[in-house]
């Protein structure tokens, strides 16, 4: 009984069983979902060798939750959350299931992936602010919430570490449509969880009388006219442009290391390593300013990590700065991400994290087009260079934008 109090107090979290449900559910989902995406990412240059149709399949998947993010948390805010995420996990279940169909028969095409990666893209429209907005729901006790937001943080990264790792060895052994088949049956431990979960009352947010079209207006002025939401926005904008540079890893990995699929899958890996330690120097924060204290690290971390990964020709060098690369990552989003909950009106925390998804991913869906565009006239490692330069501009601004946030 001592230990398990000393867990409870060291993860408060966990003290809630509706949040163990949904963190074990996920746990699974989620290692089936960066196996999906580095197979994805695997098969497509497989296919094409182009580092363009890179960028265009991960514009394919991300374009529709810039679009769709905004209309996608009014609905978040105005129906239960629960309810959506049956829907879209059910609806993503199948789309994996496709893919592992078609790849695994032999028909998989560029074409198929692309339709796949934009009917997912849209599915996620909905699925990301349900799901980031939904951890909260869950919790009974206010404090802790940035515990909650810290151990999901925790479990993406473990997951995105985890995943790619296993996802090059398969895809070495067995092919990327196994990937596939094991990301299908994952959403099971996802979909059982909801089943299972029953939020507390106070999450179920009264029905709203609010036309959509108005609700996404209010959620827009709200975050316009609240200084720092707005700025907050912005850095999750800024970061997960520079993030944008894993799209060319496939390109750094064969033509740069001369390796295969397992040397992206160890750059992946690596990464997700570095932002599961992101997320333990998360966890160790308290409150506002020191959250806001981390956001300053994760810059100058990252821009030192992107400078250093595009002057590197040497896998243990590029192996450690791309673990940097994502160390950053991680701390400015999920340090952004808490403080956004923290300061957001529970009946508009929907819309402002359908702003943050739009924000990161919409950026990220643009910057993967231009740095596949960008990757043959300039050379991958000078994109990485300019993007290292750019950060290091942004390590100057945004620590001095949030320094209200520093001092509450």
């Amino acid at each position: 009984m001592k230990k398990l109090n000393l867990i409870w107090t060291a993860l408060p979290a966990f003290r809630s069983p509706n949040f163990r449900l949904w963190f074990m559910g996920q746990s699974l989902s989620l290692l089936g979902t960066w196996m999906t995406n580095l197979a994805v990412v695997w098969l497509v240059y497989h296919l094409t060798g182009s580092a363009f149709w890179l960028g265009i399949v991960s514009f394919c998947t991300q374009a529709p939750i810039f679009v769709l993010s905004l209309l996608g948390g009014a609905v978040v805010d105005r129906y239960p959350r629960r309810q959506i995420l049956l829907i879209t996990q059910t609806l993503s279940m199948l789309v994996s299931f496709t893919l592992a169909g078609l790849t695994l028969t032999g028909t998989i095409s560029v074409t198929a992936i692309l339709v796949l990666s934009l009917f997912q893209g849209i599915i996620s429209g909905f699925d990301t602010p349900a799901r980031l907005s939904f951890a909260p729901d869950l919790l009974e006790e206010p404090d802790s919430l940035a515990n909650g937001i810290a151990m999901f943080a925790s479990l993406f990264s473990t997951t995105r570490f985890l995943g790619p790792a296993i996802a090059g060895m398969l895809i070495a052994t067995s092919g990327a449509g196994v990937c596939f088949l094991l990301d299908s049956f994952s959403y099971v431990a996802a979909l059982t969880a909801l089943i299972w979960i029953r939020p507390p009352q106070k999450s179920v947010l009264p029905p709203s009388t609010t036309p959509p079209w108005q609700q996404v207006t209010e959620g827009l002025v709200y975050a316009y006219q609240t200084p720092t939401v707005r700025s907050l926005l912005l850095l999750a904008s800024f970061v997960n442009g520079l993030i944008a540079t894993s799209v060319l890893l496939p390109v750094v990995a064969q033509e740069i290391l001369q390796g295969g699929a397992q040397t992206l899958g160890w750059l992946t890996g690596c990464s997700s390593l570095g932002a599961v330690l992101g997320s333990f120097y998360l966890g160790k924060q308290r409150g506002k300013p020191g959250l806001t204290r981390a956001i300053g690290v994760a810059l100058g971390v990252m821009a030192i990590s992107l400078l250093l990964f595009g002057l590197s020709h040497n896998l243990v060098l590029s192996l450690v700065t791309i673990a940097g690369v994502g160390f950053g990552g991680l701390l400015s989003n999920a340090s952004s991400n808490t403080l956004l909950q923290m300061i957001s009106a529970e009946d508009k925390r929907g819309r402002v994290v359908s702003l943050f998804s739009m924000a990161a991913l919409g950026m990220m869906a643009l910057a993967s087009l231009v740095f596949g565009l960008l990757a043959h006239p300039m050379g991958v490692l000078t994109v990485y260079l300019l993007c290292g330069g750019v950060c290091l501009l942004g390590w100057l601004y945004f620590p001095r934008q949030l320094q209200g946030l520093a001092h509450d």
